[in-house]
């Protein structure tokens, strides 16, 4: 604890003057670790986990020469399966692999070449018993694009249209599809986009984008199935958005139909963070916070309207670390203190069990630790 307290009074220092937000840390969070973990190098750096209603936990994988994505799936018990053929080409850019809030499955969302010029965007859900392929809409220009079901199970997504060159929201349900173009959303020179929707109360619909270029994020609301669009909201500014070709942006959409939005920001000096904040249905922006950047691998999730951020954080001894917003502020655990790592390789909520998954720095062993959510809820950070 005296070394800790050391460190804390080196890195202090430096923290006010760069504004990034150093969470306190907890002391008695019960992770527990999986051994073996027994799963190879996932996909992207991009989460590609999924869960099912058997509490199963699918990560899908990259294998160099693979004819196709490959499978490795977790069961309740911690094992792993062997890796197994999906059927989902390797032509397919993942965007997406989430639950379907009706079906349980796990279901890849993203967009495929088909051999003509733009992409389609698809939907690869599965059985248990083999993977069926949905095509939402074509053509797509590129692959920028984003998805998100709602509670209803209707799918929401924004695409880049192949021949005006627009950006475009759609819906996807029962087979069909219905596109309108998104005007509002300033910008043109999109690095990511996000898409947040709900079916319940006013069904909000949040479109959202990281324009690299000017250094901007924008977000935009509908509250009429994507016919129209608000006026956009500036999020975040001033910042130059272009060494760095990994993720740039996050968002999750809570009960009260507030947008949580979580991006990379760099500063002109090089310094690099996660910025997080809130954007009410009114157009009301929350006051900002700056979170440690993870430059291989970050992602968030909410657990009853709280945010977490998980990240392998960029600073000495490169930890593994999990926080999350109270009352009081961000608070941050690590699962295995003292050990270093290279990448975060997934994250997901599993039968009232947060499993991480990463790969250790050096010697590149994969790791998985799990903890309950209602450890997660415990106060007792301070």
């Amino acid at each position: 604890m005296n070394t800790l307290r050391s460190i804390l009074s080196l890195l202090l220092p430096l923290l006010l003057l760069t504004g990034v937000t150093l969470p306190a840390c907890a002391h008695d969070q019960a992770w527990r670790e999986d051994l073996p973990p027994d799963y190879l190098s996932p996909l992207a750096p991009r989460d590609v986990t999924a869960t099912d209603d058997a509490g199963n936990l699918y990560v899908l994988i990259h294998e160099l020469h693979a004819p196709s994505i490959t499978m490795q799936v977790r069961a309740p018990d911690g094992s792993w399966s062997p890796v197994s053929d999906t059927a989902i080409p390797m032509s397919f850019v993942i965007n997406e692999f989430v639950t379907h809030p009706v079906t349980g499955n796990p279901v890849a969302l993203g967009a495929e070449s088909i051999g003509v010029p733009g992409a389609a965007l698809v939907a690869y859900e599965y059985t248990g018993a083999s993977w069926v392929r949905t095509e939402i809409h074509w053509p797509a220009a590129g692959y920028g694009c984003a998805f998100d079901y709602d509670e209803s199970g209707r799918l929401h997504f924004l695409y880049w249209d192949f021949d005006s060159g627009d950006l475009y929201y759609g819906s996807h349900a029962e087979g069909s599809t219905t596109t309108y173009p998104v005007s509002t959303l300033r910008g043109s020179s999109y690095r990511e986009l996000e898409i947040q929707a709900s079916s319940q109360g006013t069904k909000p619909i949040y479109a959202s984008a990281y324009e690299a270029t000017g250094g901007f994020v924008f977000t935009t609301v509908s509250v009429n199935g994507g016919e129209n669009w608000g006026v956009a909201t500036v999020a975040g500014y001033g910042f130059t958005g272009s060494t760095y070709s990994g993720q740039q942006m996050l968002t999750e959409l809570d009960s009260e139909q507030r947008l949580h939005l979580f991006y990379r920001v760099e500063l002109s000096g090089g310094d690099q963070f996660v910025r997080y904040r809130t954007l009410g249905l009114d157009g009301s922006l929350s006051a900002f916070d700056d979170l440690e950047f993870g430059s291989f691998g970050w992602n968030v999730f909410l657990l009853d309207d709280r945010p977490y951020y998980v990240a392998k954080v960029s600073r000495a001894g490169v930890p593994l670390v999990v926080s999350h917003l109270d009352a009081d502020g961000w608070r941050s655990d690590e699962p295995d203190p003292g050990r270093s790592f290279s990448n975060l390789d997934g994250v997901d909520v599993v039968d009232g069990e947060v499993v991480v998954l990463a790969t250790e720095h050096g010697s590149l062993d994969k790791h998985t630790y799990v903890t309950t959510t209602a450890t997660l809820f415990k106060d007792s950070f301070e």
